[in-house]
């Protein structure tokens, strides 16, 4: 912060685009659930975009792992998500909405109680399972790697997995 101040100014600007996306989506779908209701649908309808594919934790684009993430703007990874879709049958296949990687995942744990499986090209966990088994040297790591992204001043940390 100290080498660049704007740079705050900038990633509010950059979340503001991207939550901007995301309530206009938002907006149509309630909209669009609204109607349903009205003509008596009860249930949501399986229209195959990204709320489909939410694999039942809420995150559109999680990335656990802080090494690595999506390259580009928040606002176009947001946008890239929220026009996804998949062809009907392609529920089984693991396919990252972000940047269209499909059945290339590689296991990364959170060393408390979770395993994701991330994309291997942009990092985005395309399903996540909880485990029993706490590790508690991979979890110390894990938190240290953050405490250290945060140390890190005027640095990037956006990398990409080869």
């Amino acid at each position: 912060m100290d080498d660049d101040p704007r740079s705050l100014v900038r990633a509010i600007e950059e979340l503001h685009a991207a939550r901007q996306l995301w309530l206009a989506d938002e907006r149509a779908y309630a909209a669009r659930r609204r109607a349903e209701k009205a003509r008596g649908h009860r249930q949501p309808r399986r229209n195959e975009t990204w709320r489909d594919w939410q694999r039942g934790w809420g995150n559109i684009a999680f990335s656990p792992d802080p090494a690595v993430h999506p390259d580009g703007e928040l606002s176009a990874v947001v946008d890239q998500v929220l026009r996804s879709s998949a062809a009907p049958g392609d529920t089984a296949a693991l396919t990252c909405l972000v940047c269209g990687g499909r059945d290339d995942a590689r296991p990364w744990s959170d060393g408390v109680s979770r395993v994701h499986q991330l994309c291997r090209r942009c990092g985005v966990s395309l399903a996540v399972e909880r485990v029993d088994a706490h590790d508690p040297v991979l979890a110390a790591a894990r938190t240290e790697q953050w405490k250290e992204i945060w140390r890190t001043r005027g640095v990037s940390s956006r990398t990409r997995v080869s």
